[in-house]
């Protein structure tokens, strides 16, 4: 992607694969708005490290799964930027990892919200900021879960992600042909949410991957920088996973 002048909203921008895709955002010239929700040290901290190696970026805090919040959110980038070249809706949370039979109402519902109700919420209040700047787009972050059969302990995220890639879809066709929308879709990567899954969840998922590891943030930002910058790609689905899903 070439350097350049635009602005870029990450949601989820203090986690591990949110926070990569600022820093890559930044390197690339773009003024990044940090979007955090609960974890404003880590947002403010990213935001330090960014203005420290010469970046531009501005922390913003809201919760994506509710639309109130989220178009305070845009108004803040709409005053502050008058507009947008991209947003990354990288937000997403595991509420709790359960079986079908433990499944909880409240755990459906907030994984929900929060996975995909956010997708949707970014992408309606957010379109209107990105239909005046040159070849706009919004990349989502997906899961593997959400398009390979079978992880039971994490069934209502994995339908969330599923829905997240099919919203892509949508999207991509009703916001054509002015803005382009895609996903990626990573598979197991090396942040704080999966270091805290059973050794026995990681070995597994090692052994199926063509590669023989996990993925680390940065490479799933790399996959999110090109769709942002792939001006002829729209609708589609990139998939990180060292092989996992092919294997």
């Amino acid at each position: 992607m070439t350097k350049t002048s635009s602005s870029v909203l990450i949601t989820g921008g203090s986690g591990g694969i949110g926070s990569a895709c600022c820093v890559a955002f930044a390197r690339c010239g773009q003024h990044v708005f940090i979007n955090y929700h609960n974890q404003k040290n880590r947002a403010e901290k990213i935001a330090a490290e960014i203005k420290a190696s010469g970046g531009s970026a501005t922390t913003i805090k809201g919760n994506v799964a509710i639309a109130a919040e989220v178009q305070a959110i845009f108004d803040e980038v709409k005053a502050e930027s008058g507009g947008l070249s991209c947003i990354v809706n990288c937000a997403g949370a595991i509420i709790r990892p359960s079986s079908v039979h433990e499944i909880s109402d409240k755990d459906w519902i907030e994984t929900l919200n929060v996975n995909l109700g956010g997708v949707l919420n970014c992408s309606r209040y957010g379109a209107p900021s990105l239909r005046d700047n040159t070849a706009p787009s919004i990349v989502n972050v997906g899961s593997v879960f959400g398009s390979r059969i079978g992880a039971p302990a994490v069934g209502v995220y994995a339908a969330a992600k599923a829905g997240v890639i099919s919203l892509t879809k949508s999207f991509a066709r009703s916001l054509g042909p002015h803005i382009r929308v895609n996903c990626v879709v990573p598979g197991i990567i090396d942040t704080e949410m999966t270091r805290s899954s059973p050794d026995r969840v990681m070995q597994d998922y090692v052994e199926r991957t063509i590669l023989k590891r996990i993925g680390h943030a940065d490479e799933v930002a790399a996959a999110v920088i090109f769709l942002a910058g792939a001006t002829y790609i729209t609708g589609q689905s990139l998939v990180v996973d060292g092989g996992y899903t092919i294997s």
